[in-house]
């Protein structure tokens, strides 16, 4: 964690002194818990896994991703602005939903928030905003990716 936000505050302060727009997001594997308490732990591990290499294939080399609480990811996108950075979380969101992850017998999904950085944001206070739509993708259904 203290890695992932030293890196986003130099993000943030690089993309204000270049004018360069950033965005960050945040990905969520629905109903996880249930992947775990069914399946076991082993296999939980072996979805983490493969999300994250999903996730890693999906960006770009200049972004950056990082496995952040139990099944969250959070991913920045220096110089990039809302709209390219909702065109990756939406083609994570569809490649998770149509992949046949090992051991599970049923469809994985994951939810989303992301955000472009604006003039006033902290670094917490644009992490709270990807976060807060990452819990009303959840509320509205899941397997759905908001934008602000």
């Amino acid at each position: 964690r203290r890695y992932m936000m030293d890196l986003l505050v130099h993000h943030i302060l690089l993309s204000r002194k270049t004018e360069q727009p950033f965005s960050q997001g945040i990905v969520d594997i629905d109903h996880f818990k249930k992947i775990n308490d069914t399946l076991g732990h082993l296999t939980g591990d072996d979805v983490l896994k493969e999300i994250a290499k999903i996730i890693t294939i999906a960006v770009r080399s200049s972004d950056l991703v990082f496995r952040f609480g139990g099944e969250e990811f959070i991913i920045l996108f220096p110089n990039t602005n809302l709209e390219n950075a909702g065109f990756v979380m939406q083609r994570i969101k569809s490649v998770i939903e149509n992949h046949d992850f090992m051991g599970v017998p049923w469809k994985v999904t994951a939810s989303g928030g992301f955000t472009q950085l604006t003039g006033t944001d902290s670094p917490d206070a644009l992490l709270q905003r990807s976060d807060d739509l990452l819990y009303k993708a959840k509320q509205d259904g899941r397997n759905r990716i908001y934008s602000a």
